[in-house]
């Protein structure tokens, strides 16, 4: 539960996925021990009740820092993480059609299920516009 290291901001995409999954991995960890009412010292000897609450407060005072560690990861892979293509979609669609006005010329050398598939992706392409 030691929270002696300094946050380091990562520097690639995977850097910071991996930070991700381990202050996650940190957060839950800590959230387990904070719920055992029971806790033990090193030597297997349950805490006195000023013990537990002086270890208590030094638990959520680490949980908390690795919250905030963890807010400001996530918020590193929000900026850092490439925009997605939306326009990729529209594109596929273009190229679709532009393949099957190809194969339309070609149809006559199609036999009855090639021309029935080529009719049923034109149905297809229809839809999507």
């Amino acid at each position: 539960m030691e929270s002696s290291e300094k946050f380091v901001e990562p520097t690639t995409l995977e850097e910071a996925e991996q930070l991700r999954k381990q202050l996650t991995l940190d957060v839950q960890s800590i959230q387990a021990q904070l719920g055992d009412r029971q806790r033990t010292d090193e030597s297997g000897v349950r805490l006195s009740g000023t013990g537990y609450w002086a270890w208590k407060k030094k638990a959520q005072y680490v949980l908390n820092q690795k919250l905030d560690d963890l807010r400001t990861v996530k918020a590193w892979i929000r900026t850092n993480r490439p925009a997605p293509n939306h326009l990729a979609g529209y594109q596929a669609i273009e190229h679709l059609r532009r393949l099957s006005d190809v194969m339309e010329k070609f149809s006559d050398k199609l036999d009855a299920k090639g021309q029935t598939e080529l009719q049923e992706a034109r149905q297809f392409l229809a839809q999507l516009s």
